[in-house]
């Protein structure tokens, strides 16, 4: 039984002409397959942006189902006798305050609600001020108008190709650089104090006075509530350590993967073009065994088996700690910024087959791949990493999965 081609392109680190996603498709709870790998079965002609924005009882019943969770969570850590408990608490109250920032982000582009005012109120009291995020305007400075700009994108008039400047990256560096830049500088103490260093300043320096007097009365009513209480270590360990230091390790792997960093010349793509080849799908998983490939029973058993593993092991602790929210479809939020972060899997599915004017959508399977994406870029010059696989190739098969593709998995 041959397995569903892809249409999208694949890195020489995945699975070829595989379609991985459709090899969950006949498991049961899809929801959990699309939310675990961050990749959605197609399901019907993809919609216009407006169409996929919430209503306001939607919206602030997500913002109260994450503060739920995060407030959970920082309940479970203190009352745990057991240690993984707690750090599981620590773990999900980091994704819940990353998740907050993320709709925030969604909120500031228009992507959440359609009204304009009152998605400024709702952001800057429940998602940006509880969390010492930036506020709306900075935020439209710094990421909608720099980061999003076409021309900017990934050059040196992106904010967030200056971060990874500052972290040790740079065109044709070494192996060595390159992993070191990975595995080491992001524990350097400079780059976690700077972290909370810029929280503080865009909080309570940057900002005018509208914006710094509530910031101010907030976090001084909380600090007098923990004292009061005398909860100043349960507080610093489920609150601010997640919030603050453990956030810093979780962005950095999806910042690192997140484009291909110092973009190549443009050549003779459009601008679209040039920009959807800087980024890519960020999902996790493998293909799904099937019975037809193993010689007997038992093989296709234990194949399962290590699948099975591999989604407890691997891709379940990735989509907790790294990719929260929309962060795997995060190559369509560049093409469509409006389409909103609940309905993003979904439309960049529907949108797959026919990409439009952006070109042919690109993938990777597992963070080790998109890092190796990122290196062969920076360190080999390898800077168009996705390839075509033409459907008269035939189907791809399990086993042809090289060494390099196994390590991916």
């Amino acid at each position: 039984m041959q397995h569903p081609i892809n249409p999208s392109l694949t890195s020489r680190y995945g699975y070829g002409a595989i379609d991985v996603r459709a090899t969950y498709a006949h498991l049961p709870c899809q929801w959990f397959w699309t939310w675990l790998t961050g990749k959605a079965l197609p399901s019907g002609p993809p919609r216009k942006s407006r169409e996929t924005l919430m209503s306001v009882p939607r919206f602030l019943l997500e913002i109260l189902k994450t503060w739920s969770i995060l407030l959970a969570a920082i309940a479970l850590g203190v009352w745990a006798q057991n240690i993984l408990v707690k750090a599981l608490a620590v773990v999900v109250v980091m994704n819940r305050t990353r998740k907050l920032l993320h709709t925030f982000h969604y909120t500031t582009h228009g992507a959440s609600i359609a009204d304009k005012r009152l998605a400024r109120v709702f952001a800057k009291y429940f998602l940006s001020l509880p969390i010492l995020h930036t506020t709306w305007d900075e935020y439209q400075k710094i990421h909608i108008r720099d980061h999003h700009a076409y021309a900017l994108l990934s050059t040196d008039g992106d904010p967030d190709q200056l971060f990874v400047i500052d972290h040790g990256f740079k065109a044709r560096m070494t192996e060595r650089e390159f992993w070191f830049a990975v595995l080491i500088e992001p524990f350097k103490p400079r780059h976690i104090w700077g972290h909370i260093a810029f929280r503080l300043k865009h909080n309570f320096i940057i900002p005018g006075w509208g914006e710094r007097l509530p910031r101010m009365a907030f976090w001084a009513v909380l600090f007098s509530a923990v004292t009061y209480f005398g909860v100043w270590l349960e507080f610093s360990v489920y609150y601010l350590f997640p919030l603050l230091v453990l956030t810093q390790f979780s962005s950095y792997i999806q910042h690192v993967t997140e484009h291909l960093w110092f973009t190549p010349e443009r050549g003779d793509r459009s601008p679209k073009q040039h920009m959807a080849t800087l980024t890519w799908g960020r999902f996790l998983g493998r293909p799904h065994p099937r019975r037809e490939e193993s010689r007997t029973v038992l093989h296709h058993a234990r194949e399962l088996a290590v699948w099975w593993f591999k989604v407890f092991a691997i891709d379940l602790p990735f989509r907790v700690f790294v990719f929260m929210q929309d962060l795997s479809s995060h190559d369509f939020h560049h093409r469509m910024p409006g389409v909103c972060f609940q309905s993003i899997a979904r439309e960049r599915a529907n949108t797959e087959r026919e990409p439009g004017a952006f070109g042919p959508m690109t993938e990777t399977w597992s963070v080790v791949e998109s890092v190796l994406v990122v290196r062969d870029h920076l360190v080999h010059g390898l800077s168009e990493p996705f390839l075509r696989h033409h459907p008269m190739q035939g189907p791809a098969s399990l086993s042809d999965v090289s060494a390099s593709r196994a390590l991916a998995s």
